[in-house]
């Protein structure tokens, strides 16, 4: 889900974006109306890119599922959440199947 977000649906919202951004700045449209729609379109892929870092934080890649469960519930915390404490007591490395 979070790879077609991402490389589809956040794709075509980013070209025609641009798109919109030319027929903006070459004055052939009712600036008012292009601006709302910019606006819609980038709340949009921000939108978008916060599902897609929520459905699979890249932060598992980078530094492994126990810093990714540390950002995690530090995330809550800070969205107003719960305080949690984790103990991580998997090995340190695990199968792809985890």
């Amino acid at each position: 889900m979070s790879y077609y977000l991402h490389d589809h649906v956040l794709q075509n919202l980013i070209f025609l974006a641009r798109d919109l951004e030319e027929l903006h700045d070459t004055e052939q449209s009712d600036k008012r109306l292009t601006a709302v729609w910019l606006k819609c379109l980038y709340d949009t892929q921000r939108d978008i890119r916060m599902l897609c870092d929520d459905l699979y934080p890249h932060i598992i890649d980078q530094a492994g599922l126990d810093a990714a469960l540390l950002w995690l519930a530090r995330i809550v915390k800070e969205n107003g959440g719960l305080t949690i404490k984790l103990e991580n007591k998997l090995p340190e490395t695990l199968s792809s199947l985890y």
